[in-house]
């Protein structure tokens, strides 16, 4: 899946540059593990947004994600359409969920916003993504009665133990259940359509009014007088050719003797949206009757599910109706089943596939998370099931028999079709289980809904099953029987391990200044590993799915730290680093070699901080400039191209000197006597055409003597003419900044002169800038060191900046986090240097970690912080989306090569950082915290965006 279009390679955003302390070679710690409400709410216990990462790959583990996690609860209408409400308690609801992974809710047996319980008939719409409830239609009363009048006020009475459906167009559909009609409550049997664009109800057929006894017709023929009898508790499927299909329930029809009467229907009805037509299908239009079960696993015309309601219901791959338990009959007697059975559309046959053909079955476990022929959950009503993208049906909870006892269950089961094996993957096989909540909005084993039955689910394109409500045992300690509605979020242990929004470790040290295991030059393996360190050049090669990492200051092959000279490549299919060029030790002065002329021999030589472009017309690595800590410390301005196809260095232009000062010539003119001055900590990157360009960055320019110096000039390199071009900014250092007016472009505006921003290009080319700092532009804050939090845009094709967000001036304000993964117009990040970014699929901008000002502020003994942010272009909004809010946290590093819900890198800065053709991001080293201690750090880490879902 690609999800990014990148064609840059931004340079390492850089920190003032300090020497390593303590030596290289083994000082990690080795491996480790890594709104006011009214009414009975109590605001303990309601959580309306969930506020922490949503998607995350270890399976077999539950979220807590939104709602009340205390039985009979009240509804929250905070108005119709408005967001940041949350529905009540309630069972036997109607959930369905829309092509945009929204979950909707409508109706059950609840809690409106008054302290009666009753019917509802409530329509409820959750966005997954920004994580909030919307109130769309209905009341927020119970007992509502239906309106039927033709026009756009139309809705259906209060209800519980409906059926429904969502069509391929988005339209959803509800049919019967228990509750009122136009002027009475009973059984109901009306039909309703609504349209999710217009927030309209129509009434499409059946009764206004309750109790009415079903018109079969001809079995197998299709009229408009044919109608469904007022049940509830029946089975639906929407079929694979757009028809909806209803089975049982318990409601009105005839019993042997032709009376008129209430009891368990095992008649199968298909719908017909085109033609507003029923047919009935199969089963008897009689209440009550036995199942006919022929021989496992034989279809049969004369086949047939016993007489049940509250069963569970799935539609496979090949488009066949599967029923599971229930409430009803099976060979002549009523109660819990377990059978399972499968209705074959083409055939118009019943198959008994597993289960027993009597009532009140004790669940066989076996083994978790085994599967056996002789596993089978025990009989049960008012579960839920779904089917996962791989085919694996998933099976939870209800009331029903565990090993012995009858109560509510909270097992999760699966089902296998080709193997026709159950496996109990979760949850206990004991009964009345409480709620637990160990970690809130976070992915844990340790969580786990309360057992409870008449729930709502439903099954997003991640393949995680989603679960609201029911009648059962709340989060309290002890757990509490009522009527629930927490909602929690479930990852199969099926699902994949490439999830979104979650880290993964993928090579190197868990510790710190780790000396690198460098093998054989030019030979991969499974045992290299750069030695830890920071400030490194990076480029992307995506048409050879490699990431490429050049020198920094850190660690070599033994004890020594500063700045190297190494060239490694990391092979993204095999997970492998290769050595490629340069020295194993620390120091290797350059070799230049002529000028234009590749060589074997040639070597940038030691530096940390070099800016870096990928060429995407050659192929060809771009290096310039950078510091040299070892030889005395000197600044660089030569550029270098790396060939991949030969494994050459050439030295291109500038000088082979140190210090050098630029020759700016003309703005906006090119010649091939211009050249930036030396420099590190600049901004690199490369537009639509190809060319590259340079913003910023710090020197000890040579025309000021001792004087250090920082600078936002930009400019622009045309490697077909071999020529610089001076764009934009001062010829001179220590520059501050000319705003303008906040989102207005203007040839006067410029950043102020900085190193160690953070910046990304967008989809056009432009390039946008966060943050940096220096020493000359706020006197009076901390240490003399002016922290940036502004964003500003540059234009390529108008050549012009603008100041697009944050303070116009040096900052040592606190991030503003506002709730995790929602943006919000007051959301800003903390200032920051060193941190990495990317951008995203949508055009949007991402952000982790760097040297800040975080939430509860600056701390002299270490700043590093890990939280991850995303800027959404067109709101202009920043969310933080996630990480924490502290400085100097450790990483939590979980099983190297293995996704975990809680891993997160450890605050740093100076991070090497790419994007690959999937769109995942790459992060490896820096300065910061590891799991145990402060140093230079070798860690290699991907992370998949939530967009990659």
């Amino acid at each position: 899946m690609k999800n990014f279009k990148i064609n840059w390679c931004i340079a390492i955003a850089v920190v003032v540059a300090a020497l390593i302390t303590g030596s290289c070679g083994g000082g990690g710690a080795g491996e480790s593990s890594g709104a006011a409400v009214t009414g009975n709410i109590a605001s303990s216990n309601v959580d309306i947004n969930y506020s922490a990462t949503t998607n995350t790959v270890v399976g077999n583990q539950w979220a807590f994600m939104s709602g009340y996690k205390l039985a009979d609860q009240y509804g929250l209408y905070v108005g119709l359409g408005v967001t940041g409400g949350l529905p009540g308690t309630r069972v036997s609801a109607n959930g369905q969920i829309d092509s945009s992974g929204n979950l909707w809710l409508f109706g059950g047996s609840g809690y409106g916003a008054s302290g009666f319980d009753g019917a509802l008939n409530d329509l409820w719409r959750y966005d997954t993504k920004n994580q909030v409830w919307t109130w769309l239609n209905g009341s927020s009363i119970v007992n509502s009665l239906g309106v039927y009048t033709v026009g756009s006020i139309n809705y259906p009475g209060g209800r519980h133990s409906a059926a429904s459906w969502i069509g391929s167009d988005g339209k959803l559909w509800v049919l019967g259940g228990l509750g009122y009609a136009e002027s009475q409550n009973g059984y109901l049997n009306d039909l309703w359509r609504y349209d999710t664009k217009t927030n309209i109800w129509t009434w499409v057929g059946g009764s206004k009014g309750v109790n009415q006894v079903g018109v079969y017709g001809t079995k197998g023929v299709s009229d408009s007088k044919n109608i469904p009898g007022g049940r509830e508790g029946g089975v639906s499927w929407m079929g694979t050719d757009g028809k909806l299909w209803l089975f049982g329930g318990y409601g009105y029809a005839t019993n042997s003797s032709g009376t008129i009467t209430k009891g368990s229907l095992n008649d199968l009805w298909q719908y017909d949206p085109s033609s507003n037509k029923w047919v009935w299908v199969s089963g008897s239009s009689m209440v009550n009757q036995s199942g006919n079960y022929g021989s496992k696993g034989t279809p049969s015309s004369g086949n047939v599910p016993g007489a049940r309601y509250d069963a569970t219901s799935w539609i496979d791959a090949s488009g066949n109706l599967w029923a599971f338990g229930g409430t009803g009959f099976a060979s002549g007697v009523t109660g819990l089943l377990n059978d399972l059975w499968k209705f074959d559309i083409a055939a118009k046959q019943w198959t008994w596939v597993s289960g027993a053909n009597v009532i009140n079955q004790s669940g066989n476990y076996g083994t978790q998370g085994i599967s056996s022929v002789n596993n089978m959950p025990g009989s049960r009503s008012g579960s839920v099931a779904v089917v996962e993208s791989s085919g694996l049906i998933l099976l939870f909870g209800g009331n029903g028999i565990a090993t012995n006892n009858q109560g509510y269950l909270n097992d999760v089961w699966q089902y296998e079709i080709a193997t026709k094996q159950w496996t109990w993957v979760g949850g206990s096989s004991s009964i009345n289980q409480a709620g637990v909540d160990k970690e809130p909005y976070t992915f844990s084993s340790g969580n786990l809904p309360g057992g409870r039955s008449g729930m709502v689910s439903w099954i997003d394109k991640s393949s995680h099953l989603w679960l609201f409500g029911g009648n059962g045992y709340d989060s309290g300690s002890p757990g509490t029987f009522g009527v629930l509605g927490d909602l929690w979020q479930y990852i199969p242990p099926s699902v994949s391990t490439n999830e979104s929004n979650t880290w993964t470790w993928m090579s190197g040290s868990d510790g710190v200044n780790e000396s690198g295991i460098y093998g054989v030059q030019g030979v991969s393996s499974p045992a290299n590993v750069p030695g830890s360190r920071e400030g490194m050049a990076t480029w992307s090669d995506k048409k050879n799915n490699k990431l490429w990492l050049f020198g920094g200051t850190g660690c070599d092959i033994k004890s020594g730290s500063s700045t190297l000279s190494d060239l490694w490549q990391y092979n993204l299919t095999t997970g492998q680093w290769t050595w490629m060029s340069g020295s194993a030790y620390n120091g290797q002065l350059p070799s230049y070699g002529t000028k234009g002329v590749p060589s074997s021999t040639n070597i940038p030589g030691n530096r940390e901080f070099a800016g870096s472009w990928m060429d995407s017309n050659s192929g060809k690595l771009w290096l310039f400039g950078g510091y040299q800590w070892a030889n005395g410390g000197q600044y660089k301005n030569d550029l270098w191209q790396y060939d991949l196809s030969t494994g050459y260095w050439t030295w291109i232009s500038g000088s082979l000197g140190n210090d050098e000062s630029g020759v700016f010539g003309i703005q906006g003119v090119p010649a091939s006597t211009n050249m930036p001055g030396s420099r590190r900590g600049m901004l690199t990157w490369v537009d639509k055409s190809g060319k590259l360009w340079l913003f910023g960055g710090y020197t000890n320019d040579g025309n000021y003597g001792d004087n250090v110096g920082y600078f936002n000039d930009l400019w622009r390199y045309d490697s077909a003419t071999n020529q610089w071009t001076w764009m934009k900014g001062a010829n001179y250092h220590n520059q501050s900044g000319v705003y303008g007016t906040k989102g207005v472009a203007d040839a006067a505006n410029t950043p102020a002169a900085r190193e160690n921003a953070v910046g990304w290009v967008d989809k056009s080319g432009n390039l946008w800038l966060f943050g940096g700092h220096n020493f000359f532009d706020c006197p009076d804050c901390y240490g003399g060191e002016a922290f940036y939090g502004d964003l500003w845009k540059y234009d390529t094709g108008i050549n012009k900046w603008t100041w697009m967000s944050g303070p116009s001036t040096p900052s040592s304000e606190s991030g503003v986090y506002g709730t995790m993964g929602v943006p919000a117009a007051d959301n800003m990040p903390a200032t920051r240097i060193g941190a990495a970014a990317w951008v995203d699929e949508s055009g949007d901008l991402w952000m982790f970690a760097g040297d800040s000002y975080a939430a509860f502020g600056y701390n002299d003994a270490g700043q590093y912080v890990n939280d991850l942010w995303k800027y959404n272009i067109n709101s202009g909004w920043w969310a933080w989306m996630g990480g924490t809010k502290l400085y100097s946290q450790r990483g939590i590093y979980g099983t190297q090569g293995i996704p975990g819900l809680n891993n997160l890198p450890g605050g740093r800065q100076s991070m090497a950082y790419w994007v690959d053709n999937d769109g995942m991001f790459w992060l490896f080293g820096g300065h910061g915290v590891s799991a145990t201690d402060y140093g230079n750090l070798n860690d290699l880490w991907k992370y998949v965006p939530p967009s990659a879902n």
